[in-house]
Formats: structure tokens, sequence, C-alpha cells
């Protein structure tokens, strides 16, 4: 499958802190400060740093740093700039005038917070190489690396494998019994949420309030998890007042603050729904590890096989309407061969006599089975579609 390049003139150049953006005049705080008055200290600090003729975004990392620590961060940057600048003079393209760090270590910077707990890591050298960054960035940070040293594969010891099936899965189990249904369509993703088991307990409104609780952080957690993008539509359970419709909607929002992604929401509706949108990072889950069944093209429904058969029965009275030959070949899938050969007086027999056509048929498993071929049998050429 071919990929899409893009190039931008949109150049950024990313630390731990800051991100410096050249030939912008802007100054952008992390949406994820909230609090005015940090905010404000920020873009006050940033604007008495930043290099003429360019512009920064402050990270939510930087929320409560001194001036000195962002200020080393800037000038860092500010350096690696003027480098850039100075290998644009000096060189021919196609030249690397820039390199942004490793892959492990992009991640470190980029996701590795205060709300992280732990990092576990397998291999030595890369064990040595993060700690030595965070040391340099973040020493605060340092203490919640790990090398993993047990001899049970890391993914199992932590469950990751299980997990990642678990993302694969349309539906997902809630603690108090009740469970997520995931559905992907064309327009949007659609969330239904079930109580299952748990609704069968007294005190309804309570009831249907606690799954919903827990739905919604577990939402928040399949949207991250799954790269989830575009327009959402959630059916909650239905709840009776409007305080508790209100919860819902706050614990989303609570949980939505972890995302880095921009997200946007409606509150529930009389009806239990909720529209959500949330920014478009990449390929969700799904689509970046399966591809569409090329027999019901994704939609998980096969065509019966009697349809299929009157499909058969029409192309043929065509063909004996318009054709000129008489003698056929048929190809297709086993499941659709049996069918049409099964009992002493088989439909493959009843359409032959129908129509006095001879036809050969030829069963094999690596056809599609929604579909059938036929064969001239005297020049070999497939006329398939000349009849349909």
């Amino acid at each position: 499958k071919d990929k899409e390049i893009r190039f931008y003139t949109y150049i950024s150049i990313p630390r731990w802190f800051c991100v410096l953006i050249p030939y912008e005049d802007k100054i952008g705080i992390s949406k994820k400060i909230s609090d005015f008055k940090e905010k404000k200290r920020l873009k006050k600090l940033a604007r008495g740093i930043i290099p003429s003729n360019c512009g920064v975004i402050v990270r939510t990392a930087s929320k409560d740093q001194p001036e000195d620590v962002l200020g080393a961060d800037l000038k860092y940057l500010s350096k690696t700039w003027e480098s850039v600048q100075e290998e644009v003079k000096k060189n021919s393209p196609p030249y690397l005038v820039y390199k942004d760090l490793s892959t492990t270590i992009s991640v470190i910077r980029d996701l590795f917070t205060t709300d992280v707990s732990n990092i576990f890591i397998s291999s030595k050298k890369l064990y040595k190489e993060i700690r030595s960054y965070v040391n340099t960035h973040q020493p605060e940070l340092v203490d919640k690396i790990n090398l993993y040293k047990s001899s049970i594969p890391i993914f199992e010891e932590f469950k990751i494998e299980e997990q990642i099936k678990g993302m694969m899965n349309r539906q997902v189990p809630l603690p108090s019994g009740g469970y997520l249904f995931i559905e992907h369509t064309e327009a949007m993703t659609v969330i239904d949420v079930n109580s299952g088991k748990y609704a069968a307990k007294k005190e309804q409104e309570q009831n249907s309030l606690k799954t919903d609780l827990e739905a919604s952080r577990e939402i928040a957690r399949q949207l991250r998890l799954r790269d989830i993008g575009g327009l959402l539509v959630v059916d909650f359970i239905d709840l009776e007042e409007e305080k508790n419709r209100k919860k819902i909607y706050d614990e989303l929002r609570k949980e939505f603050k972890k995302d880095r992604a921009k997200i946007a929401m409606l509150p529930m509706t009389d009806f239990g729904i909720m529209q959500i949108t949330r920014q478009r990072i990449r390929e969700n889950i799904m689509q970046s590890t399966h591809e569409l069944c090329h027999c019901c093209n994704g939609t998980g429904l096969m065509q019966k096989k009697s349809n299929l058969i009157n499909e058969l029965d029409q192309w043929l009275k065509r063909y004996k309407n318009e054709g000129d030959g008489q003698s056929l070949r048929l190809i297709v899938h086993n499941s659709l061969g049996l069918k049409l050969r099964i009992g002493m007086f088989s439909t493959m027999k009843k359409l032959q006599l129908k129509y006095f056509i001879r036809i050969k048929l030829e069963e094999k498993n690596d056809v599609n089975p929604q579909s059938f071929r036929f064969i001239n049998a005297k020049t070999d050429k497939e006329i398939t579609n000349d009849y349909l």
C-alpha cells in the first residue's frame, strides 16, 4: 500500500520543557496547564528568553519549573537552531542539518511525566541510555527507571500481550459486570455501554450511575490505547437525574486531561447520548493492524448460498439468451461447490437441464466464497462479466 509523504516548512525543535518554533512570533502554553497564574508566569518567562524571530511552545512538563531550568532548555534550543543555520550555509543539499533524538529517547522526552509510576527496561544498554538522559534533564524522575531482570519475558510478566489482544476485541468488560461495545463505522465510532448482570440489582439509578462512571474511565483509556479519533457517539445507560448526568460529564473531562490529543465534548442528552470529538493523531489500532476481509469487505456478513445460486441462475438465463456457446466451466469456492452438487438430483444437474448447457464444476479453496467465475470451455476465456 502506498504511503502518503508530506513536507512542511513549519519547523520545530523539541526538548523536554519547550519546543522552539523558528520564524513564528507566538508563545503557546500547554492546554494541560490549567492554572491561570502559572500560565501567565510561564508566558512572561518565555517572552524574556526566546531569541528574536522565533516562537516557543511551553510543554506540560514546564509546570512549576524555576526560571533557570526553562532558561537552560531554551538556551540549548537556540544554540541548536544557530548550528542548523550554519550547517545550511556551509553545505549544499541534499544534506542532513539536524537529527532529532532516537525514537526511544523521544518517547521518554514526550511521555515520561510525573504521572508515570515506573518504567521497566529489559535491555541494559537502553537502561543506561535512558537513565543518563533523564538524570540530566529531570533527575527527580530517575528513580522511576528500573532494569527488568526476571527470566520471565517482560511482555508476559506485565500481561502486555494479553492487553494488546484485548484491544482488538469489540467488547470490553467493566469491573461491576457491565461492558462496553465499540463499533467503528465509516462516519464515526459508536460506543454502547451495557450494564450486563449488574442491572438485575436494586436501586437502578445508583447502579446505572456506577456502571456509567466505570465506563467513563474505561472509554478515556480505550481511546488512548486504540488511538481512536474523529467523531464518537457514546450511548450510556439512561440516568433520570440531571446531577448524575453531570457527574458522568465531569468524570470524562477529568479522565480526558490525561490524553495528549485535543478533545471536545457535549453534555449528555436526556436519552443518555454523549457526543465527543478526538483529534486524529495517527491511524487507530484496528486500521494499523488489520486489513479489510476480501470476502465480506469488512461487513462481517456473507451472502447466503441460496442467494449466490439465484445469481448463478440469472447469469445462465442471460447467457442462454445472448451467448453462443453450449459448454462452460464454473469455478467456485468449495463451500458453494458442495451446495451445488449435494443430493441425488443436485442443483448443478437442475441448472444444466433447465438451460441445456453442459457445465463442468471446479471447486477451489482460494476462490472468494462470495463469487463465481464462468469460463468458455472452447476458448478458455473468462466471460463472467459479460453477462452480469
